[in-house]
C-alpha cells in the first residue's frame, strides 16, 4: 500500500474540503507530518505568519 502524504490527508479530510488546492499545497509545504500512537494527546503551536 502506498504511503499517504500530508497533501493526501489535507485533500481527504473533511475539515479542509472547502480549501482551494493552492492553499492546501501551501499548507503542505509549511507543515510537518508525524505519526502518533492511538489515544496520544496531540498539541501543536502553529505559526501561520511565515
Amino acid at each position: 500500500m502506498a504511503e499517504k502524504t500530508k497533501l493526501w490527508y489535507l485533500e481527504n479530510f473533511n475539515l479542509f474540503s472547502g480549501m482551494a488546492q493552492k492553499s492546501m499545497e501551501e499548507m503542505d509545504r509549511k507543515s510537518k507530518m508525524k505519526t502518533n500512537k492511538k489515544k496520544e494527546i496531540i498539541v501543536s503551536l502553529l505559526n501561520l505568519s511565515e
